[in-house]
């Protein structure tokens, strides 16, 4: 007998959109939603991610009452390389999850 496969459906925009709010109690513009989106490939734990980066990085700033998201900087800087400067405690789970790949797995990425 195998094992259960199961494939999940990527995100719509719409639905990362109910996802931030429901999960994150976050609202933010078309603009970063579409970032968001695009940057997690529809992805929710990617979106969870990213998100969190920028919260720690302090380029996305939220209202606490409203829970309105608006970014520090302007949208186009945030695909500079800040953004894909990871925390050391990241960097180390992303090492440590590509050292339990196979020899082979590991040579293809």
């Amino acid at each position: 007998e195998g094992c259960a496969y199961v494939q999940l459906e990527k995100f719509s925009v719409r639905e990362t959109s109910l996802f931030l709010s429901s999960h994150l109690q976050v609202a933010v513009s078309e603009d970063l939603l579409a970032f968001l989106h695009d940057r997690a490939n529809g992805n929710p734990r990617g979106l969870i991610e990213l998100f969190t980066s920028l919260q720690e990085q302090e380029l996305i700033d939220i209202n606490p009452v409203t829970g309105g998201v608006t970014t520090v900087a302007g949208l186009s800087d945030l695909v500079g390389d800040s953004l894909f400067a990871l925390p050391p405690y990241r960097l180390a789970e992303v090492y440590g999850r590509f050292d339990l790949l196979e020899p082979t797995v590991q040579l293809l990425l």
